[in-house]
């Protein structure tokens, strides 16, 4: 079961929640305390169900290891099919010639998904007839698969035409917002991949006394957290101090974080908080009440969008 606040959003498509629902079910509260290095980040941004071949799909579902993860599902290499825990190529796995679980004798191999003699022409790799020019788990030589992602041509292995390769596959760079303009570089909350750049969306005309400060008023102040003479995490959000508190001023729970960076909101610690996505200590705000409505949501994510301005 999905996080009340979380599920919503989860069936509005947005990936980057995708990610954290997943941190979430992962343990994400072990991912944070642990992982001191990566404190001031999304230190779960390692697991997304979508493409995390440790994670695929769910929690925990490991894919095999020649295997990459594509829409929550394994699949392996193209010439190979899936036989239990592994990716085997049925013309050659002596375990595996023909169809899963046949299995040669131990004199002889497997060839053309047959059990036979010899190879013939085909290189002999541990009782395997393979073809080391096109063999993505013997690519150019016995055992040398290539790595997630990649297929094997003349020898060599590489990605498919307008992809690179990184950790977990062969990725469009443009566009995947898991690895946007470089391998590892997720984008955030609100954002998605255009062009090799994160990119957030605006949604509708939003100023900061119009639209942020009164959700600020009705659901902080009172009493609840962030008023007072002394608010909690040195965060006033009272009108006239809200703007000057949030705006490029560092978190308190992640020093290297800004509460407020203008024109990210995936790199937004508020935003964070608000959503439960990389948190580094706490809870999720509010933190008495219910979670923010989406239209409130989309109107701060907005304003931070298009520069969080003082207007």
């Amino acid at each position: 079961m999905w996080p009340s606040h979380i599920d919503g959003m989860r069936r509005r498509g947005s990936i980057a929640l995708l990610t954290t629902a997943a941190c979430l079910l992962c343990g994400v509260a072990s991912c944070m305390e642990t992982d001191a290095a990566r404190s001031d980040s999304n230190a779960c941004a390692d697991i997304d169900l979508n493409i995390d071949p440790r994670n695929c799909g769910t929690c925990g579902n490991e894919c095999p290891s020649a295997a990459t993860c594509t829409g929550g599902v394994c699949q392996c290499p193209g010439g190979t099919e899936r036989c239990g825990a592994a990716c085997a190529e049925l013309t050659s796995d002596p375990a595996n010639c023909g169809a899963c679980g046949n299995v040669c004798s131990p004199t002889g191999v497997c060839f053309a998904g047959q059990c036979a003699e010899n190879c013939q022409t085909f290189t002999l790799c541990d009782q395997a007839c393979v073809d080391l020019q096109a063999s993505p788990l013997h690519c150019g030589a016995c055992n040398k698969a290539c790595p997630r992602g990649q297929s094997c041509s003349g020898g060599v292995c590489a990605c498919p035409l307008g992809t690179s390769a990184c950790e977990t596959g062969c990725f469009d760079l443009s566009r995947e917002p898991s690895n946007c303009g470089a391998c590892g570089v997720r984008c955030g909350f609100a954002e998605t991949c255009v062009g090799g750049a994160c990119t957030c969306t605006v949604s509708g005309e939003v100023s900061f006394a119009g639209h942020v400060q009164p959700i600020f008023t009705a659901t902080c102040l009172g009493g609840r957290c962030h008023d007072g003479v002394r608010p909690q995490a040195g965060l006033s959000l009272e009108l006239g101090e809200a703007y000057a508190d949030l705006v490029g001023v560092s978190a308190t729970q992640c020093s290297a974080r800004k509460r407020v960076t203008p024109g990210r909101p995936g790199q937004s610690y508020l935003v964070d908080k608000l959503t439960g996505v990389g948190m580094c200590s706490g809870e999720v705000m509010p933190k008495a009440d219910a979670p923010l409505p989406q239209a409130e949501l989309d109107a701060l994510t907005s304003w931070i969008c298009t520069g969080a301005p003082d207007n």
